[in-house]
């Protein structure tokens, strides 16, 4: 838990670009600082990852560089509390449709008299061994607070939930939102993205930062660059290994299917086995 830049900072003055780890293996995000990505998104929302899981992924992005989010299952202090004590570089609560369930979320991240966390020397306070300052848990940094915009509720209030103090960021869940509107998976429906062109407009003025957490689509990356976002998180671990694959499995059969050169020994034919079931 050296001293560096938070992840906020770097979101505010520039670009940051990170994936999601679901998969239990640390070596997942050992191996997404090795790419060069700045963060990995660790979520607890979707996934099966426990605590156990998430620890080893913090543990295995300081020992690669590379910042942490942690995206908690429900906006539930008693969730929240132990990821906290673990020492992540932020913390994502989903689907907040409230100023009330925002100002709760934040509190979660604070000691009294500011919140409502309870003091714990576990990683987050380097074990015990960083100064506690006036009653401050963590330490050397704070916990960037990010909350989710997934709801048209969330967008009914986000000029309340923009006006806290303690948050750091709106990450925007373009798919949950889109089904709270009745059209899901509709990204492109001119009601929906003059939504989010508001959202954005509304975010980026406040001065907060802008997140979005998608797939990856060409257009819509470009579409959120274009709206000011600073943090992007796109895909999953297990749908960057599906791709690595089969972009393998197709360069191999394209070279099995192309012509012998001249002069070189004939390609014996052959067949992918059919898949069973």
């Amino acid at each position: 838990m050296g001293e560096t830049i938070s992840i906020a900072d770097r979101a505010r003055k520039g670009f940051v670009l990170g994936t999601t780890a679901s998969l239990s293996d640390l070596c997942v995000t050992e191996g997404l600082g090795l790419a060069g990505l700045d963060f990995v998104w660790i979520d607890t929302e979707h996934t099966p990852l426990d605590k156990k899981d998430v620890c080893a992924h913090l543990v295995a992005a300081k020992a690669a560089g590379i910042a942490s989010l942690v995206r908690v299952p429900w906006n539930d202090p008693v969730l929240m509390k132990p990821i906290l004590d673990m020492g992540p570089d932020g913390v994502v609560v989903p689907y907040i449709r409230s100023v009330e369930e925002a100002r709760r979320a934040i509190a979660a991240f604070h000691n009294p008299p500011k919140g409502i966390r309870g003091f714990g020397p576990l990683r987050a306070s380097g074990y015990g061994t960083y100064p506690i300052a006036a009653g401050a848990t963590s330490a050397p940094r704070p916990v960037a607070v990010f909350l989710q915009a997934e709801h048209r509720d969330c967008i009914a209030c986000l000029d309340g939930i923009l006006a806290l103090e303690g948050l750091d960021g709106i990450i925007v869940g373009p798919m949950d939102l889109s089904a709270s509107y009745g059209k899901l998976g509709q990204l492109d429906d001119p009601a929906l993205v003059r939504v989010m062109d508001e959202l954005a407009r509304k975010v980026v003025a406040s001065g907060r930062i802008l997140g979005i957490s998608m797939g990856y689509d060409p257009g819509r990356v470009a579409a959120w660059i274009g709206r000011g976002v600073s943090l992007m998180s796109l895909g999953i671990d297990i749908e960057i290994l599906i791709a690595g694959a089969r972009n393998l499995r197709g360069a191999v059969d394209r070279q099995l299917a192309a012509p012998a050169p001249a002069g070189g020994r004939p390609r014996a034919a052959r067949k992918r086995p059919a898949r069973k079931g």
